[in-house]
Formats: structure tokens, sequence, C-alpha cells
């Protein structure tokens, strides 16, 4: 459960939300991973729905696999995430 008013946020604050609720665990993310939601939403050409769409099929698997690390930094995903938007654009 969220105690953030999602309604509000902007498209870097939603996919922020999004992968914190989903790690389940820290209260912030560092600003490498800020940098690479900037970048996945420009890639996604602002689309923030297919960049959740692509990142509930990744974190998942990834937060499970890193569970017994301190952190789990994005940039061990971005290029998945980069590619799978790629696809997805090529399916629309």
């Amino acid at each position: 459960m969220s105690l953030v008013d999602i309604e509000k946020l902007s498209a870097e604050a939603l996919v922020a939300q999004f992968i914190l609720e989903s790690k389940d665990k820290g209260l912030f993310l560092s600003y490498l991973d800020y940098d690479f939601i900037h970048l996945w939403l420009k890639e996604a050409g602002g689309d923030v729905d297919l960049v959740l769409l692509v990142l509930s099929e990744i974190l998942p698997d990834y937060f499970k696999k890193r569970e017994q690390k301190s952190t789990s930094p994005l940039k061990f995903i971005h290029t998945a995430v980069i590619k799978k938007i790629r696809q997805a654009q090529c399916v629309i």
C-alpha cells in the first residue's frame, strides 16, 4: 500500500514509486537510478504505461535474484528494459 497519491506524481516519480513498491524495501532510489528511469521514459516516448508494463515483467525476477543483496541498482536491468521497450514499440 502506498502513502503517495499516485494521481499527482510526475512520470518519473510514478515509475520510481512503482519500483520502490516492487522491491518492498528501501525508501528511496539512487540518483543514478533516476537517470535510468529518465532514459527509459525518453526511449518510450514519454509513455509511462509502457515503462511500467516492461518493469512489471522484469522486476519480480530481478529482485528475487537479488534479495540477499543490500542494494539492487537499476543499471543491471537497463539493457533489458530498453530492449523490451523497443520490442513493444515495433509491435504497436
